[in-house]
């Protein structure tokens, strides 16, 4: 996520940080406002994934829940933030660890 973020603060500037700022806040709520909690269930998985990065499980149970409801434009629009998630957020935190490990 660190090089979308460079790339966009490169070629676009202030709003280039926007834009990143913007996917960010995407990416961390949509899970939430697919499952449909109550404020309080939200307000407890922010605070436990603020101190636990463990935002893959949030990302795969709203998974669940979009495969179980019937599909719609909200699912496409899930499925595909979920690869982004996976391929770029994901991946570059698993080999970030590798990289630590080997030092």
């Amino acid at each position: 996520m660190i090089w979308i973020k460079e790339k966009l603060q490169s070629a676009l500037g202030f709003f280039g940080n926007i834009i990143s700022f913007l996917l960010t806040v995407i990416l961390c709520f949509f899970p939430l406002f697919v499952m449909d909690l109550p404020w309080w269930a939200d307000f407890l998985i922010i605070l436990v994934l603020s101190y636990l990065p463990l935002d893959i499980l949030l990302w795969i149970a709203g998974l669940v829940v979009v495969i179980a409801r019937a599909q719609s434009a909200l699912s496409v629009v899930y499925y595909v933030l979920f690869a982004i998630n996976v391929l770029f957020v994901q991946v570059s935190n698993i080999i970030y660890l590798i990289k630590a490990r080997n030092e």
